[in-house]
């Protein structure tokens, strides 16, 4: 039998322990810039550093990525062995080593008692209005949605508007049929493999994880749907049980680490990386943080 290994540079700090649960795997899904593998109950990306460091990621060369691509195509037998992933087909092994890569983990800081909240934010909105894009859900524009928020007229003609309204209320409630009613109308909505709603939530979701101003009952409701409910694909629950544990990608943690502090360097560098993630993915998840940090100004107010 021919065998070949190819080496993990990078790999979040979490997926030895993942790789510990079971001895084997199987492929779930494959793309153009890497593939998703299904251990136990969870996923595993193998693939570039297109959409950033993926909390639940492998990365690996490009040239190493086309040598997965290729026999996953083949859907090959996947052998779970400790710090190394085996792809076995009938006359060959392709063995991803984890041993020599690096592990990573983007924290998003917690805010410091004694600082305001978003010190950057007018920084991040600007960018965002010059961006004015269209988030996923709907053809609903950003520029749009500030619009109404500033004016306060809560177009009760615009479903999403409406619901937007309720979402940034119920992060703060405490009433769990009001918030599942509100996140069902979020979650799963939407086309792809990671759907807007999805992703703005994730979004919502980072500035709690910054700020911790949210009720108790928003995150627990959230998981009970997860646990309980077919309400997405299973890329995109990998991706909101992520962040109810406090990871996330790296563009994601960037992005809200910047917002925290005082003319960050870097913002319109990662504002940059965060909104070219994916079809919109990217644009959808910056609209949930811009959500996130409205809500918690509206109830500052």
């Amino acid at each position: 039998m021919m065998e070949s290994i190819i080496e993990a540079k990078e790999y979040h700090k979490d997926i030895p322990l993942l790789l510990l649960k079971d001895t084997t795997g199987s492929i779930h899904s494959i793309f153009q810039n890497g593939l998703n593998i299904r251990v136990g109950d969870g996923l595993i990306f193998i693939g570039s550093l297109k959409n950033g460091r993926l909390p639940f990621g492998i990365h690996t060369g490009e040239d190493d990525i086309q040598q997965l691509l290729y026999i996953a195509h083949k859907q090959p037998y996947v052998k779970i062995e400790k710090d190394s992933l085996l792809f076995v087909e009938e006359n060959k092994t392709l063995t991803l080593d984890l041993r020599k890569g690096t592990a990573f983990f983007y924290p998003i800081e917690k805010k410091d008692k004694t600082k305001e909240y978003f010190p950057s934010f007018s920084l991040f909105l600007e960018r965002l209005m010059l961006e004015d894009k269209t988030i996923g859900i709907e053809e609903l524009s950003i520029v749009e949605f500030l619009e109404d928020y500033v004016q306060d007229t809560s177009d009760k003609d615009k479903e999403l508007i409406r619901k937007l309204y309720q979402l940034m209320d119920a992060v703060f409630s405490d009433d769990p049929i009001f918030i599942e009613q509100t996140l069902r109308y979020f979650l799963g909505r939407g086309s792809g493999l990671t759907p807007s709603g999805d992703d703005l939530l994730v979004g919502v979701l980072a500035i709690n994880q910054y700020s911790n101003a949210f009720h108790s009952s928003f995150m627990d409701g959230m998981k009970k749907i997860l646990q309980t409910s077919s309400v997405t694909t299973d890329v995109s629950k990998a991706y909101l049980e992520s962040a109810l544990q406090g990871k996330y990608s790296s563009v994601i943690a960037n992005m809200v680490n910047d917002i925290a502090e005082i003319n960050s360097e870097k913002i319109v560098q990662h504002f940059h990386e965060l909104v070219n993630v994916g079809h919109s993915s990217g644009i959808d998840s910056a609209f949930g943080i811009l959500i996130g940090m409205l809500a918690i100004r509206r109830k500052s107010e």
